[in-house]
């Protein structure tokens, strides 16, 4: 029992060491008054127990997840709903934190379903393909690890990483079969909740996993960047950067405007203000509109402003039409 209460009070510690150097650095930077820094003092709170819940459910497996003991993680649930619904404060900084609280607040009742990527928009390659194929979908998508297929999406044989083929002779290489080369893969079902998805993929060592739907066939795939975007925001690698680079384009009441861009920039370009949910950006306000993992040619009407879905990398919505009510015209 002490070696466990000794584990809590370390990663406490810590985690309140690192929010207070981070909100201070924080703080310096954004040139906020001192009456922003009650508010980011309380938000640190916040963070501080949340993200000690969090260690305690990843590393005690015996404590059933979702339920609230103590009385001091009482206190944390009712401030953490408390900052999560209060009004918006003004500042990037405060508005990226409110961001993180909300996404915090709903991230233990998320599941697999929700983050995953669709098995229309996966990226196979059948067991009978061979190294050389690996290579030129490598090379043509950024991708370094591969589903590897028997017949169909329903029949995985494994997972197959670029390293493995560099592990075979070079003379042999080009030639390799990746059914031969494909280890397992990590298959989870699309109702596993993504804090034991998180712990399960630290165990097995894994950063991807197939999902399966109730009847065993495959509903699409899950990385752990899926995961963390969840309670962090969008993450650019390098895969995704050419398209975050891309500006708003705006004609006669009608805009192309990217997909990363922040609800208070949407409303400067075409004169709408957003709800604010669980989301930052237009992709992400797009996304909860639509229910699920948006489609090229999604549409929608919101406020009068018709919305169209005209590009995706992977999960994310890289381009939007929003056209304006005819009488903004």
């Amino acid at each position: 029992m002490s070696a466990r209460r000794g584990q809590d009070s370390t990663a406490a510690t810590v985690t309140a060491t690192l929010v207070a150097v981070v909100g201070g650095v924080a703080l310096g930077r954004s040139g906020l008054g001192s009456g922003s820094a009650g508010w980011l003092a309380a938000i640190g709170l916040v963070v501080v127990v949340g993200l000690s819940a969090l260690w305690a459910m990843l590393s005690r497996p015996d404590r059933r997840l979702g339920s609230l003991s103590t009385k001091a993680e009482l206190v944390a649930a009712a401030a953490a709903a408390a900052a999560a619904t209060a009004p918006h404060p003004q500042g990037p900084v405060a508005l990226r934190s409110v961001a993180m609280l909300r996404r915090s607040a709903v991230f233990s009742e998320r599941t697999v379903a929700e983050v995953l990527t669709p098995r229309t928009s996966m990226v196979s390659l059948g067991a009978d393909a061979t190294g050389a194929d690996l290579a030129e979908l490598s090379q043509r998508t950024g991708l370094s690890r591969v589903i590897v297929t028997g017949g169909d999406l329903d029949d995985i044989v494994g997972q197959v990483h670029i390293k493995n083929l560099l592990a075979v002779a070079e003379p042999q290489r080009a030639a390799a079969l990746l059914g031969d080369l494909a280890v397992e893969v990590m298959m989870v079902p699309a109702s596993l909740r993504l804090v034991e998805l998180l712990r399960e993929m630290r165990v097995a060592a894994s950063p991807i996993a197939v999902v399966l739907d109730e009847y065993g066939g495959t509903a699409g795939l899950v990385t752990v960047e899926d995961v963390v975007e969840e309670l962090v925001g969008e993450i650019d690698d390098e895969h995704d950067r050419a398209g975050a680079r891309r500006h708003p384009v705006q004609f006669g009441g009608t805009s192309v405007l990217p997909g990363g861009l922040n609800l208070a920039e949407v409303e400067e370009l075409v004169g709408l203000c957003l709800p604010h949910g669980r989301y930052e950006t237009l992709g992400g306000f797009v996304m909860e509109r639509v229910g699920a993992v948006p489609e090229v040619g999604d549409r929608f009407e919101f406020a009068g402003y018709r919305f169209e879905v005209l590009d995706m990398s992977r999960r994310r919505v890289m381009s939007v039409r929003v056209i304006e009510p005819e009488g903004q015209r």
